[in-house]
């Protein structure tokens, strides 16, 4: 928390607008990375919804989808977990996080097979 604090000040002390807007961009990208790393995923997620609303590259667009993918897949929230992969993977194009999401989709597709062939009662239907 001081730390926070040190770098927030840090920020406001600067007498230029862009660089106060720059740095209190990248003190909500810290804190999202700390919800997460922490496991607040509920938290995370609200802070990276918010910040999304403000992104205009698509670089930015599909990393922030993969990443929520992963926290709706940590939540068991399979459903919105497909439709951020799948937006990924259409308007990503050849970016990086491409892969991650094809390989993260693949796995949810695995596991909702796995979970829909499982009746319950012990038995798994082959």
């Amino acid at each position: 928390m001081q730390v926070r604090q040190e770098a927030d000040a840090f920020v406001s002390s600067s007498t230029k607008a862009s660089v106060q807007k720059t740095g209190q961009e990248m003190l909500k990208a810290m804190d999202a990375s700390l919800a997460l790393w922490r496991g607040e995923y509920e938290t995370f997620r609200r802070m990276e919804e918010a910040r999304s609303a403000g992104y205009t590259a698509k670089l930015q667009k599909v990393v922030s989808a993969v990443c929520l993918a992963d926290v709706d897949i940590a939540c068991n929230e399979l459903k919105n977990a497909r439709t951020h992969l799948e937006y990924a993977i259409q308007e990503g194009g050849t970016l990086y996080v491409v892969e991650d999401a094809r390989r993260m989709l693949a796995e949810l597709t695995q596991r909702e097979r796995m979970e829909g062939a499982d009746h319950g009662d012990g038995t798994v239907e082959n």
